[in-house]
């Protein structure tokens, strides 16, 4: 079976998950629920706090969006920060963001039922300055030692998709500024075809955020915890309804 990270329903179903309005996402006026699209930008809008942003003299305030995808999140993030990173693992992933970067907008279809699809856009919003956005390929897990380090991290349900997620969780000290807001949002759903579970953050009776709590502890600090739902469109008349998890950290410790 080929991967589905690289395959074009991934990337369509991902494009429409990240810019989909509300009338693309649902087919039928008596059923349409925004608050269940536009998920990588309402994680920003509810966990990042720019009033939090420290602005260091002669130096570009940056973000890095681990598991950017399509890169939704990195457009917004863009909104408060000077450059952004977005890296993901899927090479398909990133050639869609970088064509969105380019061209403002992409063409792609999306399934009704059975062999019948439609096309839609996918647009980016107003006022993305989409010069501070750079996409590359990459492991979040593996990343280069030479990437500076980062006002704003987001790592949006990524943490039960990368083979050791304590070990990510530990490089956010050596990615970050003191006073850096690192974003982690997921449903936390736990599959051995991506993190051994001798890896599994949840273990036991402690559940997965009391083991990243362990980890980022005292370093970090937890200054919001709350759930973002979003749903994925299979077709018209097949949606997968999920409840991240998401928690807001801000470094108070000058780390690594």
């Amino acid at each position: 079976m080929p991967d589905y990270y690289e395959s074009d329903r991934g990337v369509a179903e991902y494009l429409l998950f990240h810019f989909g309005s509300t009338a693309q996402t649902f087919d039928f006026d008596e059923f349409r629920f925004p608050e269940f699209t536009r998920y990588p930008v309402r994680c920003i809008e509810q966990c990042f706090d720019p009033e939090r942003l420290i602005v260091r003299d002669g130096y570009p305030s940056r973000a890095l969006d681990l598991g950017c995808a399509v890169g939704a999140s990195s457009f917004e993030l863009a909104r408060f920060h000077d450059e952004v990173l977005g890296i993901d693992y899927s090479h398909a992933f990133v050639d869609a963001a970088r064509k969105m970067a380019e061209m403002g907008s992409l063409r792609f279809r999306i399934p009704l039922e059975g062999m019948q699809s439609r096309e839609i856009e996918a647009t980016l919003p107003e006022n993305i300055d989409v010069s501070r956005v750079r996409f590359t390929q990459g492991d979040a897990t593996q990343l280069p030692d030479d990437l500076g380090k980062f006002d704003t991290v987001f790592a949006g349900n990524l943490i039960d998709r990368v083979p050791d997620p304590r070990a990510f969780l530990e490089s956010l000290s050596r990615l970050t500024n003191p006073g850096a807001q690192v974003i982690i949002t997921s449903p936390y759903t736990w599959l051995e075809e991506y993190t051994p579970r001798e890896k599994w953050l949840q273990s036991g009776d402690r559940d997965t955020f009391e083991s990243i709590r362990a980890i980022l502890e005292p370093e970090f600090a937890c200054s919001t915890q709350l759930n973002i739902p979003f749903i994925l469109r299979e077709h018209r008349r097949k949606f997968q309804l999920t409840l991240a998890h998401a928690s807001t950290w801000v470094k108070v410790s000058s780390g690594n």
